[in-house]
């Protein structure tokens, strides 16, 4: 079987915000790299497809404070004609401050996984600022806007935002006390925004746990090469028939052999904070790990997730 991979990537610019106490104000050139264009509309949902069901996550809780300097990302990708959130983090210029620097990274860089996607343009400037009460504004130029999507796309890019920069701000350790954190999307410096022509941006938003992907892989990280056991770290949904895994070995780009299979979670079970964990002895070698939930008294993959990756 050919892997199958590919999507889109968008490049964007940074600069500045005014009003409450500003953490950061970045600016640079345009990325002059040709881009791929995105997705543009919400996938065509067949008579099967509506007979399926997925589980919708059960939260959307807040990334640990990280010790090490990589940026969280949340990007777009297609699942079960529908669109889920998806998180990578990376290694990206810092910008002088967290959020800057994921959401700029979330604007014109690319994700790992080619699985995921981004609709967002090139824009003159972005800035942030946040409060003692986690109340985060971002300011984008209105050309952030450029392309044309419909309703879903749009809805989903914004808590694709919402997403990264409350991950940004848990992340480094920038949020303070038990409160939940916002997100104010300011253009131009104007609230009432209309993104898109199609979701007006006229109060603080939070993170919509239905958006996130109910089931996903975050190590190993795609394209990935690891010299020991593979440790295997993912989130998963209630399933009422249960989450496996599976291991294929890879040659010359097509999969091939299943080297290793197995349960994440038991039928109508969630593991605890919904995170399972794998460790795997594997040989010298390229291989695909693949995801997936099952309904209860059907073998149909649903909510199917794919990470490619090297033993060395």
């Amino acid at each position: 079987m050919k892997l199958s991979k590919g999507r889109a990537r968008a490049a964007i610019a940074v600069a500045a915000v005014a009003g409450a106490v500003a953490i950061a104000a970045v600016g640079c050139s345009i990325d002059e790299t040709p881009i791929i264009p995105a997705q543009s509309t919400m996938p065509a949902q067949s008579e099967a497809s509506l007979s399926v069901s997925v589980p919708v996550a059960s939260e959307s809780r807040l990334e640990s404070l990280g010790a090490n300097q990589l940026s969280p990302t949340y990007w777009l990708g297609e699942n079960a004609e529908n669109v889920y959130l998806y998180r990578e983090f990376s290694s990206v210029p810092d910008q002088g401050d967290p959020v800057v620097t994921s959401v700029k990274y979330m604007l014109e860089g690319t994700p790992k996984d080619p699985d995921y996607f981004n609709v967002w343009s090139p824009a003159d400037r972005i800035g942030a600022t946040i409060t003692a009460s986690n109340e985060i504004t971002v300011d984008i130029s209105s050309d952030a806007f450029a392309r044309s999507v419909d309703k879903g796309l749009a809805e989903r890019s914004i808590q694709q935002l919402v997403y990264t920069a409350t991950a940004a701000a848990a992340n480094s350790g920038l949020l303070t006390g038990k409160q939940d954190p916002t997100v104010a999307i300011v253009v131009d410096g104007r609230t009432g925004y209309k993104a898109w022509g199609l979701v007006t941006l006229d109060k603080p938003l939070t993170r919509n746990s239905t958006l996130r992907a109910p089931l996903w892989v975050i190590d190993p990280a795609e394209g990935s090469t690891y010299g020991e056991k593979l440790k295997v770290f993912g989130l998963t949904s209630r399933f009422t028939g249960g989450s496996f895994y599976e291991v294929l070995r890879v040659e010359n780009g097509q999969t091939g052999d299943v080297v290793a299979d197995g349960t994440i979670s038991q039928a109508n079970k969630l593991p605890t904070d919904s995170e399972f964990r794998l460790e795997l002895d594997l040989e010298p070698g390229t291989y695909q790990l693949v995801v997936w939930g099952q309904n209860e008294g059907s073998s149909e993959r649903v909510a199917v997730d794919t990470k490619s990756f090297t033993m060395s």
